[in-house]
């Protein structure tokens, strides 16, 4: 099973809309981010992210872009100081590949408890638009199977629209 954790795109600043939609730069992340996930050869039937704006948008982009359209769903315990515990044994018992977009900090703690056991122990950096891949193997320990930074993308001639 693999979960793949991914920091909504890039917002407006809350002076320019209180709700903080995607910028024209966020859309693209999510792009590039979904087509990270093509690319891994992700089929989630699980695509969960929070009530924010940027994550509904960002997993609405992710959703269209993935085979067979998994149905982006809204689910509480996802914003950035929500605790991870839960999602850490969700995870552990999920029995398909996940995804899960959110925020900071609670993004790299729920990575760090589940690699390190220990929510403080690593650091993950997630850009805008980040996706880190996790793959749960025997007895139910995680590795981490790659981290996507957009930044480190190239835009011209992989198949990303915005």
């Amino acid at each position: 099973m693999r979960l793949f954790l991914v920091r909504h795109g890039e917002a407006l600043p809350k002076t320019a809309d209180p709700l903080q939609p995607l910028s024209p730069d966020g859309k693209r992340c999510a792009f590039l981010a979904a087509d990270a996930l093509l690319r891994a050869g992700a089929r989630p039937v699980t695509l969960l992210h929070s009530e924010k704006t940027r994550a509904v948008q960002t997993a609405a982009i992710i959703s269209c872009e993935l085979p067979g359209h998994p149905p982006a769903q809204l689910r509480k315990g996802l914003a950035p100081e929500d605790p991870v515990d839960g999602w850490a044994m969700e995870a552990a018992l999920a029995r398909t590949d996940m995804v899960l977009v959110g925020h900071m900090p609670f993004l790299p703690r729920l990575a760090s408890l589940l690699v390190a056991k220990d929510r403080e122990r690593a650091q993950f950096a997630f850009e805008t638009g980040g996706v880190l891949c996790l793959e749960r193997i025997d007895y139910g320990a995680w590795v981490v199977r790659f981290l996507f930074a957009p930044s480190l993308a190239s835009t011209s001639g992989n198949g990303v629209s915005t």
